[in-house]
């Protein structure tokens, strides 16, 4: 099937087809292959804010008759929110919310009544009204429809200054953060003009990225919720009207991913760390995300972009404390708070990658490699306390030029056995610009389906008393892989979202060639294409810690980054990458220049290296 950004997940062969696939590989080789056996490792995830409540049927029943919710949304509680905010610095956080329907507006007062349940009723706020939440978070309503409207003829510089007053300057004691309407905007494509060059001029055109763009030069971070959704078969664009109470989850999300841009970190990645038994070890260390992306090349094809962000999760300095995060990127030099490099890396162009003279691909991938050491170099002298350890976490797909240490084929070697001049993993470079401390362990995380195993139910062995062949069943748990050499590695599956949603798996009893291909028409008359339908398989990420230094445990360290992925900032499921990673890349991803939609030879190599 052809790309899908959209639905990305759904676009694998199904189930029974791999296993298919397997009985046919045993088959044919038969004992000349083994298949790798995993065993689940020996550990219990800290319960999530969402997970599904394990309640009798008569406390269902009772919160069904009484309109209550039978979930919670995810919301962490508002005393840790300001215990965060007090963490970074701030006295006050203020919460600007930008609307320009009416029913965007009640969706915002929904979602921020369920956020706050024990503050007094939002009810209908005037404009500009500062509405205390909580002590020390408070809210703000302003229309503010011309600002946020698609266009690039707008001076949103004079439509701002109706606004200023709801904002607070980036020295006050107030954080800000901005919560924004927007629409997917409807232009037409003209005539001649390519698919791929229609949806790019409509990114330009869109109005969210201008106004990401313009919030991020005054120092404010901002996420987007829609409020209108496209017309499908024919149907025009229709206004979202609020769902019922713990149904607008679009809504809640963006309040969520508010606070993960706002640095806003709650109690329960304490917690989670705190489930293993090495909790006390794991929660005294540092864990950097180092996120790298080649993006395209320049006109006169020589110069690459690259794009380098490192963000660091750092413990409290008292026990009970909120945890903090910080950000490093090359324009910036620095380690700042990570609302703080969002908006400085949001307010300026991707930085061409072009210090230093190498000229080849390999050159360009070893000078990026040197802005990291830089990062960390600077994470050691100036944020680190005297004694305490940190952990890389690099994804070994995108950053396989950058090390060799990194190489499958290179671990059984040591640092001085190989004569590549790039450094050997993050941290391990030399001179007067490399780290005066090497990380106490370096964790390689992989993603890519054609590199990391994936989760097959295979038959396995018979049971000798019911004489049934046993079986592997999805499970999401941490599994460590039986290796006869070398050190061993750990799989986290994951069960897609879509199918814990809909409960439903079309590639479990057919594959792609008995999919039927559906029947447009009528209502009633139609059928479903189930060859477009989301199909659904057990996704895997890979954890392997390298470069451990001695007395640390590799166990620990593997429990801990599978925590740090099932229990993440803002979203309500798990992660495939752990929240230092996830934070790092997601800083790339909400880039006004970041550009899915951009023709091919706008976009380099760039779908490879990611």
């Amino acid at each position: 099937m052809p790309k899908n950004d959209n639905f990305a997940v759904g676009t694998g062969p199904g189930t029974l087809h791999l296993r298919l696939l397997a009985e046919h590989v045993t088959k044919v080789l038969g004992e000349k292959a083994s298949w790798v056996d995993f065993s689940v490792e020996p550990m219990n995830f800290e319960p999530r804010p969402t997970d599904k409540q394990k309640m009798p049927p008569q406390e269902r029943s009772r919160r069904i008759e009484a309109g209550e919710l039978l979930h919670t949304i995810g919301f962490p509680p508002p005393g840790e929110i300001a215990a965060s905010v007090s963490a970074q610095g701030f006295e006050q956080l203020r919460i600007v919310c930008l609307w320009y329907r009416h029913s965007t507006r009640l969706r915002m007062i929904n979602a921020l009544s369920l956020a706050f349940p024990d503050s007094r009723p939002l009810g209908d706020p005037e404009a500009g009204e500062e509405v205390f939440l909580t002590p020390g978070i408070s809210v703000v309503f302003r229309k503010a429809e011309r600002f946020l409207s698609h266009g690039d003829d707008i001076n949103r510089t004079v439509e701002f200054k109706s606004l200023e007053d709801d904002f607070a300057g980036s020295d006050s004691h107030v954080m800000v953060g901005v919560w924004c309407e927007t629409e997917i905007p409807a232009l037409k494509k003209k005539e001649g003009e390519k698919r791929n060059a229609f949806l790019l001029r409509k990114e330009r055109y869109d109005g969210k990225f201008q106004v990401r763009r313009f919030l991020a030069k005054k120092d404010f971070v901002c996420q987007f919720t829609k409020g209108m959704k496209q017309g499908t078969f024919g149907n025009p664009a229709s206004e979202i009207s609020p769902p019922k109470p713990g149904k607008d989850h679009a809504a809640y999300m963006a309040l969520l991913d508010l606070y993960r841009s706002l640095g806003i970190i709650d109690q329960r990645l304490a917690r989670a760390i705190a489930k293993d038994k090495k909790g006390h070890e794991a929660g005294n260390l540092v864990y950097c995300g180092i996120h790298a992306r080649r993006q395209t090349k320049t006109a006169d094809g020589k110069h690459t972009k690259r794009v380098i962000v490192a963000t660091a999760l750092f413990p409290p300095e008292e026990e009970g404390g909120a945890w903090t995060m910080r950000a490093w990127t090359p324009p910036i030099g620095a380690w700042v708070p990570y609302r703080q490099a969002i908006a400085a890396f949001h307010a300026s162009d991707y930085a061409l990658h072009v210090d230093g003279k190498g000229e080849t691909d390999k050159e360009r991938w070893a000078e990026a490699a040197s802005h990291v050491e830089d990062a960390l170099a600077s994470l050691v002298r100036d944020e680190l306390e005297p004694g305490m350890g940190y952990v890389v976490m690099v994804d070994g797909h995108a950053c396989r030029r950058m090390w060799t240490g990194l190489h499958n084929e290179n671990q059984s070697y040591q640092e001085d056995d190989i004569t590549d001049p790039r450094t050997w993993l993050p941290g391990y470079g030399k001179g007067k610009n490399a780290p005066r401390k090497r990380p106490t362990a370096v964790i390689r995380m992989n993603v890519a389906p054609d590199e990391v195993p994936q989760y097959v139910p295979v038959p396995r062995e018979s049971d000798p008393d019911t004489e049934k062949e046993s079986i592997l069943f999805a499970s999401a748990k941490l599994h460590r892989a039986d290796v006869d050499f070398g050190s061993p590695f750990w799989i986290l599956f994951n069960i897609p979202r879509n199918y814990q949603a809909k409960g439903g798996d079309l590639g479990k009893t057919f594959t792609r060639w008995d999919a039927v291909p559906g029947k447009g028409g009528e209502e009633g008359e139609r059928e479903t294409n189930e060859l477009k339908t989301p199909w659904w398989a057990v996704t895997a990420t890979e954890i392997y810690p390298v470069g451990v230094a001695n007395g640390v445990d590799r166990t620990m360290l593997a429990r801990t980054t599978a925590r740090l992925c099932h229990q993440t900032v803002a979203w309500s499921d798990r992660s495939r990458y752990p929240v230092p990673l996830h934070a790092a890349k997601q800083l790339d991803l909400d880039h006004p220049q970041h550009r899915r939609s951009a023709p091919p030879e706008e976009q380099g190599d760039e779908a490879a290296d990611e």
